[in-house]
Parts: structure tokens; C-alpha cells; sequence
């Protein structure tokens, strides 16, 4: 059988190109999360900026945006910029890129001196003090990040994103097949070992389910 295992562009794109190529309702049957992470806001750790007010007042003086580096158009670290933006009425230039990865190694380039990614994918970076984050978009702050704020706690109501990953299967496969995939992944994932690993690497894991998923 064939199994899926993919992220949040997986439904976001169907809502931003007139023809994906795929129905994420339609195509695929949904069998559980298997993590989400909260996105970040980040900048070197050589920049002056130390705080999200000290982005935003930079990028209002800073004539025609600032450069902001993202996983890539449509994801949800650059979906949460442009909200930042319409909500301060200030500029950023997008920088998409083909991964998260190649966002992260930018900002540590020096290429760009701010940017976005799911924790996940800047957590490690982050612990070693090479980029520094700013504010967390979930809905508490990060057990190991405690200095980090949140969006909430910041001031911008209901600024709660992440990006979650999640198990399908194409459509047509055999219902009893579905049960037993989403029953024996929700059971791993349920693994104390395995909530602290994934928690670990920058993941919250909801192991809900078929119907939470969809």
C-alpha cells in the first residue's frame, strides 16, 4: 500500500492554485497528525534585532521591505509574515525557498537577516545560538525556550499558525487497511520515547485520529 506523509502545503495549496493537480478532501483519506510545530520568527544571531517590535520598527524604516526568507510561497511561516505585515502595515520582501532547510542555511548565510520557519526546522540552530528567535506563533511558550514569547502574550490576538504533518492514503484503499494504519501509527506515536524525541526536535504530537485530521 502507499502512504503519505506530508505537511501543511498539502491543503493550502489547493486554496492557492487554481489546479493543484489533487483534491486533499476528495484524493486521500486522512489517518492521523503525527506532529505539528509552531512557526518562529528569527534572525541572525548577529543582528541587532533582539525582539519582534525591533523587526517591525526596522522594517517600517527600511525603504521598500526588508528581505524575509521563508520556507517557500504559500507555506505557513510566510503566510504568518504576510499577516504580520497587513496587521503593522509595514513591507517584507519575500524570499521563498524550495525547503525549510534552505531558508534556515540563508539566514545563517548571512543572505537574509530575518526570516520564518516551523520550529522544527530551526530548533537545533536555534539551541546553539546561531539564529536567533524572536516570537513563537503557538498557543504557550516552548518547554525549552521559556525567553521566547508567543504571538499571544505579544499582543496579537488569535495569532496562533503551525504546521502540522500528517498520514493519508489515496483514496480506494480498503477501509479495514485505513483502520489498522491509523490505529498501529497512532499507537507509535502515543510512545512516551517517542512524544520526547519528537517533542525534542520542535514537534507538539496529537495523535488523534482519522476525524481530527480531516
Amino acid at each position: 500500500y502507499t502512504l503519505l506523509v506530508t505537511s501543511a502545503g498539502f491543503v493550502i495549496n489547493a486554496g492557492l492554485f487554481r489546479n493543484p493537480g489533487y483534491d486533499p478532501v476528495r484524493d486521500f483519506v486522512a489517518l492521523t497528525e503525527i506532529g505539528a510545530s509552531p512557526d518562529v520568527f528569527l534572525a541572525r544571531a548577529e543582528s541587532p534585532i533582539r525582539s519582534l517590535d525591533a523587526l517591525v520598527d526596522r522594517a517600517r524604516s527600511t525603504a521598500g521591505g526588508m528581505h524575509f526568507t521563508n520556507p517557500g510561497t504559500g507555506s505557513t511561516p510566510h503566510l504568518a509574515a504576510e499577516r504580520l505585515a497587513i496587521i503593522k502595515n509595514i513591507s517584507f520582501l519575500q524570499v521563498a525557498n524550495s525547503s525549510a532547510a534552505l531558508a534556515v542555511q540563508a539566514l545563517l548565510a548571512g543572505n537574509t537577516e530575518i526570516g520564518a520557519t516551523a520550529l522544527a526546522s530551526s530548533h537545533s540552530q536555534i539551541k546553539a545560538g546561531r539564529l536567533r528567535a524572536l516570537a513563537l506563533t503557538g498557543p504557550e511558550r516552548w518547554f525549552d525556550l521559556p525567553d521566547v514569547p508567543t504571538m499571544l502574550e505579544l499582543g496579537y490576538p488569535d495569532f496562533v499558525t503551525e504546521t502540522f504533518h500528517g498520514l493519508f492514503t489515496p483514496a480506494g484503499t480498503p477501509d479495514a487497511i485505513n483502520a489498522r494504519l491509523a490505529r498501529e501509527a497512532m499507537a507509535v506515536m502515543s510512545q512516551p520515547e517517542t512524544l520526547s524525541r519528537m517533542q525534542a526536535a520542535g514537534f507538539v504530537v496529537r495523535p488523534n485520529g482519522p476525524q481530527a485530521l480531516a
